[in-house]
């Protein structure tokens, strides 16, 4: 198992620290800012995409995870909740809580569901979240207050 942490930003000198601290440095990676289309190919290369943001207006970026065939994992009361159902398309946590991300990383970890948990966020993401489908329904939308 390896955790990559792709980007940057005010808190990566204490994550650097954290890892030195807890002696998991070699088994975290940090990328560092990356472009969009690298940034994606590490999200291809996971297993699992944890994005625990507490201030997501939608999440464009766990609909790419889990297009990708990817279990996603995000705050719950946020925007991804809309698209995420914890257990079935991916899993939520507790915003502001590392424990509940811990919680949740052993559970999906340890999960014998996370192949079919994948395969319902990716066939949801396909159904639901493509961006023809959500032409159709602006239309619709305008359509109805005609």
């Amino acid at each position: 198992m390896e955790l990559v942490i792709v980007g940057g930003g005010v808190h990566e000198c204490a994550l650097r620290q954290l890892t030195a601290d807890l002696q998991v440095s070699k088994i975290v990676y940090f990328t560092g800012e990356l472009a969009h289309r690298e940034a994606l190919a590490e999200v291809a290369a996971a297993d699992i995409f944890c994005l625990p943001s507490s201030n997501e207006a939608f999440g464009l970026a766990y609909v790419e995870a889990m297009a990708l065939g990817k279990v996603a994992i995000a705050c719950a009361t946020q925007g991804p909740e809309a698209f995420i159902t914890h257990g079935k398309t991916g899993f939520l946590v507790d915003p502001h809580s590392h424990e509940s991300v811990e919680q949740v990383l052993l559970e999906a970890v340890s999960s014998s569901q996370l192949n079919e948990i994948r395969k319902a966020g990716q066939a949801y993401v396909t159904n639901n979240l493509r961006w023809e489908h959500n032409a159709d329904r602006v239309i619709d939308s305008y359509n109805e207050l005609r």
